[in-house]
């Protein structure tokens, strides 16, 4: 019983990680600023296409192309820590429904909740590593840290939780199967 309700926990929080993380990449909205009442926002990503306009994919390589070293690494990371999230998630629901060995398919689960935890932070710190602190004072100076990072760093958040919740439930897999 236990350990049922601790992976449920476990799950729940993978998706929402993966949420916030996504969200925070996929958002444009890493630095927002309203100059001159005209409101704009800086992100690590902008949109590809736009209604109306034929899809043009070149454009988004070149998006691709205009990030930094540090961007591209970071939002790699990014990416990397989703994906490990989805092997974990998928991981983790075979252990839910398996019948036998349960005890021993969650020990992986700590590990892996981990490395996705540090892939998440390592992006958010690259994106924001190519930048001086003076350059952030002038970038952020009158304007306002915008969704996107704020959504990343609450990925970052709810991975380190669930990086507990998964230690807690390999112990109690051992404890109580």
């Amino acid at each position: 019983m236990c350990v049922t309700v601790l992976q449920t926990v476990y799950m729940l929080g993978l998706l929402v990680a993966v949420g916030f993380t996504m969200g925070g990449m996929l958002l444009p909205m890493w630095v927002e600023s309203s100059d001159d009442g005209i409101g704009y926002a800086v992100g690590l990503f902008l949109n590809c296409t736009k209604l109306g306009d034929e899809v043009d994919f070149n454009h988004c390589r070149k998006i691709w192309d205009d990030l930094t070293l540090a961007e591209q690494l970071g939002a790699g990371a990014m990416f990397l820590s989703c994906a490990t999230c989805a092997v974990a998630f998928a991981w983790s629901c075979i252990a839910y429904y398996g019948i036998c060995c349960r005890r021993c398919m969650t020990q992986p689960l700590p590990y892996v909740t981990a490395l996705a935890f540090v892939l998440d932070l390592t992006g958010i710190i690259c994106i924001a590593h190519d930048r001086e602190i003076g350059q952030i004072e002038d970038l952020t100076s009158d304007k306002e840290l915008g969704l996107s990072i704020w959504l990343c760093v609450a990925g970052v958040a709810v991975l380190l939780f669930d990086t507990l919740v998964a230690s807690g439930l390999a112990l109690s897999s051992i404890l109580c199967p």
